[in-house]
């Protein structure tokens, strides 16, 4: 029975990541809907199904963006991370108006980067500062805010050498308005770049 299970399970996984579930789109990596898809294969509840699919979404989440997109191959109907803040299904981190101080918050969620860059040693990253407006002082605290989160990366023990940081200003707001509509600009985001 138990090599059954297994077998079965192997390939709801195989069916998963073959992307042949059309009438999933755009889902998540995640313990529940892995236990999900391997159910409505089986006929069994999902809860049965819940530990290994946890295992396995933290398993996919030690890969990088474009690991993954190889592995599903452009074929699938998963929503692939685009920042490694949503690979890792981070909290925003979000500044002060005119600060590149992080917070106690923020440095928790990057906590979350620690942990992953150890377990992805040939994984390098891009920090991107952002400002909620574009001129001259945009562009330097959003350089800073870049800075402040990999020297902070640093001091936990990430190499340098597999970080870079840039500052964006203004130019790539995720909404627009007045200020006090516009803390979501006030980020970074962490990307996955290709090692050589």
């Amino acid at each position: 029975m138990y090599s059954n299970m297994k077998a079965l399970v192997i390939i709801s996984v195989v069916v998963l990541l073959g992307g042949l579930l059309p009438e999933y789109v755009a889902a998540q990596i995640n313990g529940e809907s892995i236990a999900t898809y391997i159910s409505q294969d089986s006929g069994n509840p999902s809860e049965n199904y819940l530990e290994y699919g946890y295992k396995l979404a933290t398993t996919l989440k030690l890969l990088t963006p474009q690991q993954l997109a190889r592995v599903f191959d452009g074929s699938t109907n998963v929503q692939l991370p685009r920042t490694v803040n949503e690979l890792l299904e981070m909290d925003d981190i979000n500044f002060e108006g005119g600060s590149a101080v992080l917070s106690q918050a923020a440095t928790e969620e990057l906590d979350k980067v620690v942990e992953y860059l150890a377990f992805s040693p040939k994984a390098n990253i891009r920090i991107e500062g952002h400002a909620w407006y574009q001129n001259d002082r945009a562009q330097m605290l959003s350089d800073q805010r870049a800075i402040a989160a990999m020297n902070y990366l640093v001091g936990m023990g990430i190499s340098v050498d597999r970080m870079e940081a840039e500052g964006f200003g203004g130019t790539r707001p995720l909404v627009e308005g007045k200020r006090s509509e516009t803390t979501a600009n006030r980020r970074i985001e962490i990307h996955v770049v290709e090692g050589e």
